[in-house]
């Protein structure tokens, strides 16, 4: 997944911000234990981001004197068996990969995977240890852990930092996170700004390669939030977010896929395989799918769905027979005068 996120990221200013945080952290006084403080790690972070001048979109500065792109982005899984996930990245998160960090850090936060449950302290350990490496989404999983004080001291401050960094530099989570908060106007002393937010998730998005970019792009489209409504394609961003499963924000579109596929023709829809989805939202744990599937597979459910099977059948039966009988008994002129007629006999 690595190839596919930086076609999103802007390099030259990418490589600088994970060298700049990675020299940051490393000369932070790290416990015997061995483990970063998410506090320490965020600060040092946030402090080192203030002090550089990240390069515009359009400028290519030479960054030769710069370390190479560390790994970015997810944990690349070999198999789709998503419940014993965390026991497979593990042994790679605990050997020093950030990719692994980063998602057994994601695995935790939502208690999945096979995690035994939710640990957001434990969550904000991993995404420390992962962006002291030059993780740049999972620097700004960190901000938001920070600037929501989710697992770690509160500093809203240093989180924003974070977030804004991330998001200059093209990480797709970084893009993520900052459209959030301007589609919900909770930038310090900001308003919401819709447009802004959907022109970030748009970025996100670019190049297939985010999940979570394709989940909110999608949303975006959906809902027609800061961009024009295009139901079609919002939904199949969210086809393309669930196709990158087990990836973060795979199992928010898929599940969003199957609850709004009526807004799609048949073709389309049938197309998208809105219940296919569901199943993969449901195997990657999300609860709202995990419920809505033990509906379906329920007696009860079964039964109710069969009923509205015979009611649409039954209906559409009777329509088209009144539709028929009503043409085939309209009377013409002369039989309503034999009517009078039959009347006035009368």
């Amino acid at each position: 997944m690595l190839l596919l996120l930086t076609y999103s990221l802007h390099l030259p200013s990418a490589r600088l911000l994970a060298a700049t945080v990675a020299e940051a952290c490393a000369a932070l006084n790290v416990p015997a234990d061995g483990w970063l403080e998410p506090e320490d790690a965020a600060e040092a972070a946030a402090r080192a981001v203030s002090a550089i001048r990240l390069p515009a979109a359009d400028d290519d500065d030479d960054q030769s004197a710069l370390p190479p792109l560390p790994p970015q982005g997810e944990f690349a899984f070999a198999t789709d068996d998503h419940a014993s996930r965390a026991a497979t990245v593990e042994e790679a998160a605990f050997g020093g990969c950030s990719r692994a960090q980063h998602t057994l850090g994601l695995l935790t936060f939502g208690g999945v995977g096979g995690c035994e449950e939710a640990d957001l302290r434990g969550s904000a350990y991993w995404h420390a240890a992962a962006a002291a490496q030059g993780n740049l989404d999972a620097l700004a999983t960190l901000g938001g852990c920070v600037r929501r004080g989710a697992g770690v001291a509160q500093d809203e401050a240093a989180g924003v930092a974070l977030i804004e960094a991330a998001a200059a530099a093209g990480s797709p989570c970084g893009l993520c996170k900052l459209g959030v908060l301007h589609d919900e106007g909770t930038l310090p002393g900001g308003s919401a700004h819709p447009t802004e937010g959907a022109r970030l998730f748009a970025r996100a998005a670019e190049g297939g390669g985010s999940a979570l970019g394709l989940f909110h792009h999608g949303w975006a489209l959906v809902h027609g939030i800061g961009a024009a409504r295009d139901v079609e394609a919002g939904m199949r961003a969210w086809r393309a977010a669930a196709d990158l499963a087990p990836d973060d924000g795979a199992e928010e579109a898929a599940y969003h896929l199957y609850k709004e596929q009526r807004q799609l023709p048949p073709p389309v829809r049938k197309s998208l395989r809105p219940d296919d989805a569901l199943r993969l939202s449901a195997a990657l744990e999300f609860e709202p799918a995990v419920k809505a599937l033990r509906r379906r597979l329920s007696p009860e459910a079964a039964e109710r769905a069969a009923e509205r099977r015979r009611r649409r059948r039954d209906g559409g039966a009777t329509k088209e027979r009144f539709v028929r009988n009503d043409k085939a008994r309209a009377m013409t002129s002369s039989e309503a005068r034999a009517l009078v007629a039959m009347d006035d006999d009368l």
